[in-house]
């Protein structure tokens, strides 16, 4: 018996032994499990880099961008850093924060991501929706759709965001709060007093919505004030005709009382007069160097103070330091026979952001949809225009002949890249003179505007200027 008690204590213990090892090793396991769970929620595989200032995580591709949106939705881009290092071309048709919020910073490195976004959702953009977070230096092409908060950077700009040096050429369409740049920009005292700047940005596309829609900024405010400055609109902004209080402007649909509000420039222009040129309903508690194209963007919601010619906006008169639409060129790139441009670290000098700067410069009693005489655009940089319904011809020196009149698609193009602005011909024909004197030095075009020589069969041609038909 002493014996057999023995060997069952032996085994007694040799169990127990065993089932400690066993616990042991399922705590380890479930450690490690955690510790895998962790690091697959958190790991960042990009095209190389630390994430640190000094050595950001590069982004090259679609897969850099959706393993970015991973991160974002893991909460894992606080104090990261990541730089675009080269354009993105194959349509991008996620978003970064699809669950989560980006907080880290983003150098766009000058390039350009071209976007595919089709969203039934809010809250859209390249970027969702950032808090804490820094986008500069960028670029971004194509198409973004989607319903409220809708933005070509970030739908939903909150506190501590600053977006800079941002060019968008994407068109924008969403129903309320929708802006070339941001869709609406939430600051609330939960997060800190601290609010989102957004300064030297500009749009240069299509921008469509219902309410609150602004060509860079659809809306901003809540409870926190926030910086808006040296912003601009070279694109179009495309909403019905108010019925109420709709909140349209050239520039932000609702900027709120505590945002400050420094030179907001609208060069583009508006899908109807009952948009304003650049604020919609508002009353920021400082403002400054509000300034629009009254011939651009034609506005029953006039402000005297605000309403400039596009002569006046060209070449150096914006920077005249006697001028009351003074901006400095420490900001502002200002060239003969262009609009001013936002110095940009070099985006500025692309040849799409000259392209949108080229001037439709029409007589003074002349507006857009209202050109009653002859007119001149641009040319500078070798920018060719032409007439989609031939309604007129252009030489090489830029100068317009009217041959009838007519809603038309003016396109003008440069390289690669090309735009295009609706217009509406009234001018009266008759004060059109259809015979001209010819002399030796007479300079002939035909109706695409192509010099040739003295012509010899039937048609319109332009000679010295004026219509001539043989």
């Amino acid at each position: 018996m002493g014996l057999t008690r023995l060997i069952l204590v032996k085994q007694s213990k040799q169990h127990a032994e065993m089932k400690i090892t066993i616990h042991d090793i399922r705590s380890l396991t479930a450690c490690l499990a955690a510790v895998i769970a962790t690091l697959s929620a958190t790991a960042q595989t990009y095209y190389g880099g630390e994430g640190t200032a000094e050595k950001p995580f590069l982004i090259s591709s679609i897969d850099d961008l959706e393993a970015l949106n991973d991160a974002t939705n893991n909460e894992n881009t606080e104090g990261f850093y990541y730089l675009l290092t080269n354009d993105i071309t194959t349509p991008f048709t996620g978003m970064i924060g699809t669950e989560g919020v980006f907080h880290g910073n983003f150098d766009g490195n000058g390039h350009c991501i071209t976007l595919n976004i089709d969203r039934d959702e809010s809250y859209v953009g390249l970027f969702g929706t950032t808090t804490r977070a820094t986008i500069r230096n960028l670029q971004v092409d194509g198409s973004v759709f989607a319903q409220h908060y809708v933005g070509a950077i970030v739908g939903n700009p909150s506190n501590g965001t600053v977006i800079e040096n941002c060019i968008n050429f994407a068109n924008v369409t969403g129903s309320t709060r929708v802006g070339g740049i941001a869709g609406g920009i939430v600051s609330v005292k939960q997060y800190g007093n601290t609010g989102v700047t957004i300064q030297n940005c500009a749009n240069c596309a299509q921008v469509s919505g219902n309410d609150i829609v602004g060509g860079v900024i659809g809306y901003s405010g809540q409870q926190v004030g926030n910086t808006l400055q040296r912003l601009a609109n070279y694109g179009h902004v495309d909403a019905p005709e108010r019925t109420g209080n709709e909140r349209l402007g050239g520039i932000v649909g609702n900027p709120l009382y505590d945002d400050v509000v420094v030179a907001l420039v609208n060069f583009g222009t508006i899908s109807n007069r009952t948009i304003s040129g650049t604020m919609g309903n508002s009353n920021p508690e400082s403002q400054t160097a509000l300034i629009y194209d009254g011939q651009m963007a034609p506005t029953d919601y006039s402000f005297p103070q605000q309403e400039k010619k596009t002569r006046q906006l060209i070449g150096n008169n914006m920077s005249n330091e006697d001028s009351n639409i003074n901006l400095s060129s420490e900001y502002w790139l200002f060239e003969e026979g262009m609009l001013p441009r936002l110095k940009m670290n070099g985006i500025e000098l692309t040849q799409r952001a000259i392209l949108y700067a080229t001037p439709i410069i029409l007589d003074d009693n002349s507006q857009i949809d209202n050109i009653g005489a002859s007119f001149n655009v641009g040319t500078k940089y070798g920018v060719t225009w032409k007439a989609t319904q031939e309604n007129a011809v252009f030489d090489d020196n830029g100068q317009a002949t009217i041959l009838s009149s007519g809603e038309d698609i003016l396109t003008a193009t440069l390289g690669n890249y090309s735009r295009t602005i609706a217009v509406n011909i009234t001018a009266d024909l008759t004060k059109i003179n259809n015979t001209t004197t010819e002399s030796k030095d007479s300079q002939w075009y035909n109706i695409n505007g192509q010099k040739i020589n003295k012509p010899t069969s039937h048609g319109i041609y332009i000679v010295n200027g004026k219509k001539f038909v043989k």
